[in-house]
């Protein structure tokens, strides 16, 4: 009797230790979604001059989320928390006050 010789094309994993192997699925190999360069910024923050994806992330630390959020502040206090100067930040929220239609 001759044995039957297997193609080369398939490998059979060995396990060099006692433990026995288990057999992983491949991954598929997914596309990027699509996306609409026409919808709005989900970070409407990012709409103010001069605040970067960095400066949003403190900001919602300090619980300022939205433009709303950002024109209802004191620029001083803010100043203060994230220890800038007072003008960037004063620039900020009368800039968020424009874009809100808040007085």
């Amino acid at each position: 009797m001759s044995k039957k010789k297997e193609p080369e094309s398939i490998i059979t994993p060995v396990s060099v230790t006692s433990m026995p192997m288990q057999l992983v699925a491949p991954i598929p190999i997914l596309s990027p979604a699509q996306v609409d360069s026409s919808a709005p910024s989900k970070n409407e923050l990012l709409n103010v001059k001069d605040i970067s994806e960095t400066t949003t992330v403190l900001l919602k630390k300090f619980g300022i989320n939205n433009l709303d959020d950002l024109a209802s502040v004191s620029s001083e206090g803010l100043a203060k928390k994230l220890e800038i100067s007072p003008q960037k930040t004063k620039k900020w929220v009368e800039n968020a006050k424009k874009l809100t239609g808040k007085p």
